[in-house]
């Protein structure tokens, strides 16, 4: 009798998984369908995204190699196209190459333009304060205190590796527009901070002194090149100006680095 029972109960459960499996089939088989569809659909998409980055490698080398050879202009709409078409990170280095050119070529307002864009689309802060302060440097000399300081703002409050800069900036901006006392303290504060690189707290006191000894924009304006603050005054180590155009600390092409920590000096070899 056990070995009826025993096999009732198995015939049952085969009815059950019976049951169940004409109950469910067509919905296991579908997520099974979407699985394997989804497996391939990445494999592809990984193939796909690799020849794409391979593909904007090659014409990122082409449009180093024009600029190399001098051709400027070919090389500005290589890294335009690059800029609206790669993938990865060779878009946003094609239009950081392709403003830096057009700030060579003369075409500044197009470059301010571009780095604005940048800075806009961008949500890595690096980035975005790099092409923010490429922006303002290329304006300080023309546009409004106020304006400078709207450009430059976000970057103070946010902390990151372009505050210090960014309020160099801004007191270079201040200091020119007549506010010596303003200029100052910016420059001050600059100085107290722990993070700022040793380089720029050294010009940042010697702007200072400078203005504290009574140097004015507009005194400044009055002299020739020559006799501008040497090359470590200027903001973010800048060369000096064109003689065409006196009394700019800034020369219009000049663009940031990326900031450094100041080297470390050699170790004394031991006796």
């Amino acid at each position: 009798m056990s070995d009826v029972f025993q096999e009732l109960q198995e015939e049952h459960r085969r009815q059950q998984l019976a049951d169940l499996w004409k109950k469910f089939q067509i919905p296991v088989i579908g997520v099974a369908v979407i699985a394997v569809l989804g497996v391939a659909g990445y494999q592809y998409w990984t193939y796909w995204r690799g020849e794409q980055a391979l593909a904007s490698s090659r014409a990122f080398d082409s449009a180093i190699t024009e600029l190399e050879a001098g051709n400027n202009k070919g090389a500005i709409d290589r890294f335009r196209k690059l800029g609206e078409k790669a993938v990865g990170g060779y878009a946003l280095l094609s239009r950081l190459q392709e403003a830096a050119l057009l700030v060579r070529t003369g075409e500044v307002d197009k470059a301010v333009k571009l780095y604005e864009q940048v800075a806009r689309d961008h949500s890595d802060p690096l980035f975005a304060g790099l092409a923010t302060m490429r922006a303002a440097l290329l304006t300080v000399e023309t546009a409004a205190l106020e304006d400078v300081r709207k450009r430059l703002d976000p970057l103070i409050a946010g902390g990151g590796p372009w505050t210090a800069g960014a309020i160099e900036l801004l007191a270079y901006a201040t200091w020119r527009s007549g506010k010596d006392a303003d200029a100052i303290k910016l420059y001050e504060q600059v100085i107290a901070m722990p993070t700022a690189p040793e380089k720029l707290k050294r010009r940042c006191t010697e702007m200072k002194q400078m203005i504290e000894g009574g140097l004015t924009f507009a005194e400044m304006n009055r002299r020739t090149v020559p006799l501008l603050p040497a090359r470590s005054l200027l903001p973010f180590g800048l060369d000096p100006s064109n003689p065409s155009a006196p009394g700019s600390l800034l020369a219009p092409a000049d663009v940031p680095t990326l900031p450094t920590l100041p080297a470390s000096p050699p170790e004394t070899p031991s006796p």
